[in-house]
């Protein structure tokens, strides 16, 4: 619904915040959704996870390019 909506909004028309406000409580109702304001981009642990996964990512990369490196050397001895 809320997406029909704004679709057939003209380019210059100001959308209906309330209306769309009540849509969303609706469905969050009837779908007996909770709602925590609890949200993963701004939780402090959420963030440390993802720098976790990151610098794991990058350590993982490091190591994969040393072995591809030393691969390189092994293959370039025996080919000579």
């Amino acid at each position: 619904m809320i997406l029909k909506y704004c679709k057939g909004l003209k380019f210059e028309e100001d959308p209906n915040y309330e209306l769309i406000k009540q849509h969303i409580a609706t469905m969050i109702t009837k779908n007996n959704i909770e709602v925590d304001n609890v949200f993963d981009w701004n939780s402090r642990a959420a963030a440390m996870e993802r720098k976790s996964s990151f610098l794991h990512l990058s350590q993982h990369q490091l190591a994969l390019k040393k072995t591809i490196e030393g691969s390189k050397d092994i293959e370039e001895k025996y080919d000579a």
